[in-house]
């Protein structure tokens, strides 16, 4: 009887249902929303998928590579590339590795939206393999600066030190979108001999990459980025002590990992 109902209550439904789950851990709605999955509404797949972000059952999946290749809605698609990323990377045995490389290549190479591709090459950067790296690059060289950013999320998801120079690289960009993402990789990566130019990124004009350089710090690590901050927890602006003062506990504890949690 689901689709009875008009659009707006089917979205109501899926909505309620998805912050209830938020709310109250114990409560599962992934039966319905699944069923849902196949409202003829974008809305409401939307809505689906922002639903099933945890959810990893192979009928889940089953879906994802069955429909991101033929849904007529971009935002559906971007969503649902998404998704195989993460399902990739968290619980796809070796077959459904296989399949999840084949159709995120397809999407990557073929998607007519932007978004849905640079989405694609994200999910690519949690797989290995030399055509991973190419498709890697092939992003960064294109002249958008969408997929140039998404290229280097990439990346930093694969953590591999054959990104650095081109992350550091990117910390003198114009763009704060790349230069955000750049410290997203260098954290990921972890390469000590990156701190100082991290360090340096904490005085960006940019308000979000000032907080992604000290995440950066705290992920990589190692007596000078303690040292910062340290520093940092004592500033003034709320927004940067409390980055700070998280980065810090990791950072300490990567130092000293048998040191209690308080």
């Amino acid at each position: 009887r689901w689709l009875d109902l008009p659009i707006e209550s089917r979205l109501s439904l899926v909505r309620a249902m998805v912050d209830d789950a938020l709310s109250n851990i114990e409560h599962q709605y992934n039966r319905a929303l699944l069923a849902a999955l196949n409202d003829p509404t974008p809305d409401v797949r939307t809505a689906v998928l922002d639903g099933l972000s945890e959810y990893n059952a192979p009928e889940f999946l089953t879906h994802l590579l069955e429909h991101i290749e033929s849904d007529a809605d971009a935002r559906v698609r971007e969503l649902m590339a998404l998704e195989l990323g993460r399902l990739a990377y968290e619980s796809a045995g070796d077959d459904q590795l296989d399949e999840i490389r084949n159709v995120l290549f397809r999407v990557f190479e073929n998607d007519h939206a932007l978004d849905v591709r640079r989405r694609a090459l994200e999910s690519l950067g949690y797989l290995e393999g030399d055509d991973v790296q190419e498709a890697i690059e092939d992003g960064y060289a294109d002249f958008s600066i969408e997929m140039r950013a998404s290229a280097l999320h990439a990346m930093g998801l694969q953590a591999s030190q054959r990104w650095v120079d081109v992350c550091l690289e990117e910390l003198r960009s114009d763009e704060p979108e790349l230069r955000y993402e750049a410290l997203f990789a260098l954290g990921s990566i972890g390469d000590l001999r990156t701190v100082s130019e991290v360090i340096d990124a904490v005085e960006d004009e940019d308000a979000e990459v000032t907080i992604a350089a000290i995440h950066a710090l705290g992920e990589i690590g190692g007596q000078m980025a303690i040292s910062r901050l340290r520093q940092l927890t004592q500033v003034d602006n709320p927004a940067i002590a409390e980055a700070a003062d998280e980065a810090l506990q990791e950072a300490e504890l990567m130092a000293n990992p048998l040191r209690p949690l308080l």
